[in-house]
Order: C-alpha cells, then sequence, then structure tokens
C-alpha cells in the first residue's frame, strides 16, 4: 500500500509528473483505500507497474517540420 500524498500522488493526464515520480497508473488499476487506524488515504495497485509507463517526454508527439494548424486558423 502506498499513502497518497507520500508514496503516491494523483494527476491528471497530460499533467506533468512530480519530482521522485517514474510511473503513472491508470486509476482502474487502483483501490482506494482507508484503514481503520490509520490517517489519510492509501491506494494498493492491482495491476504491474514498470518505470516511465504512461510517461511522455515533452514534444515526443509531434516532429520538428509536422504542421500543428493549417494558416488562417484560430
Amino acid at each position: 500500500m502506498l499513502a497518497v500524498g507520500k508514496g503516491a500522488v494523483y494527476v491528471d493526464t497530460g499533467d506533468p509528473i512530480p519530482d521522485g515520480f517514474n510511473a503513472v497508473i491508470m486509476i482502474e488499476d487502483v483501490n482506494i483505500m482507508r484503514e481503520h487506524g490509520t490517517p489519510g488515504e492509501h491506494i494498493e495497485i492491482t495491476a504491474p507497474a514498470t518505470p516511465w509507463q504512461h510517461v511522455r517526454v515533452i514534444g515526443e508527439d509531434i516532429v520538428a517540420t509536422e504542421l500543428i494548424l493549417p494558416e488562417n486558423q484560430r
């Protein structure tokens, strides 16, 4: 189990991941728990996770010469 705020943090799609973390685990692969006598929220990962899973490098999906928007677009 990981404590939310210490061993795990919530991020939305497209958000940068905080320093010290190296993977994103989809919410569908997590059980959210509150244990008696334990303050705060904890998560249990239910599927394997590997380093840099579901993480993209900035600009990875755009090629330097690729047109993003045609001209005269707002």
